[in-house]
């Protein structure tokens, strides 16, 4: 497994193909909208792929937001291929993300996750992720609530 730091032009095919693998219809995303979350002027991408060149296994989708003192960036999605999960990719891509984040002036991490998706939750939790609210109705086609996530992104100390 290799980890690329950043989108390719035309990656959101691909990616677009593990969404619908990952998720749901109701928490899928449509090709436009999964191209124009990648190609966002505030969007931060890490691939995961079997090897150079080879079959996306897993992606992460970042949005920087604010400025200043209130930069954070939000977790647009975060996926892995049914089969490449459990081996440290997710961990991988998000470790990356938020290092970049971090680099790009964000203070904090900030995520939703259905209040029913507990193996969601205990990765994000299990990753210093705290809950700090509920939005109620936020996947509105089907009623369900989420949980908001958000981490503080800690600054390297500086000698």
């Amino acid at each position: 497994m290799q980890l690329r730091g950043y989108y390719r032009a035309g990656d959101f095919e691909a990616m677009h193909r593990l969404d619908l693998k990952c998720f749901s219809p109701v928490f899928q995303f449509d090709a436009e909208t999964m191209r124009k979350a990648a190609e966002s002027e505030s969007a931060i991408v890490a691939v995961a792929e079997r090897g150079p060149g080879h079959d996306m296994v897993g992606f992460i989708i970042l949005h920087l937001q604010g400025k200043g003192a209130r930069a954070y960036a939000y977790v647009v999605t975060l996926d892995v291929s049914p089969e490449a999960r459990r081996v440290g990719i997710a961990t991988l891509m998000l470790a990356h993300a938020e290092e970049q984040a971090r680099t790009a002036g964000a203070r904090r991490i900030a995520l939703h996750v259905a209040v029913d998706n507990a193996g969601a939750i205990q990765f994000y939790e299990r990753r210093g992720y705290l809950r700090a609210g509920v939005a109620r109705g936020y996947y509105r086609e089907i009623g369900l609530d989420a949980f908001v996530y958000s981490k503080q992104l800690e600054r390297p100390a500086t000698l």
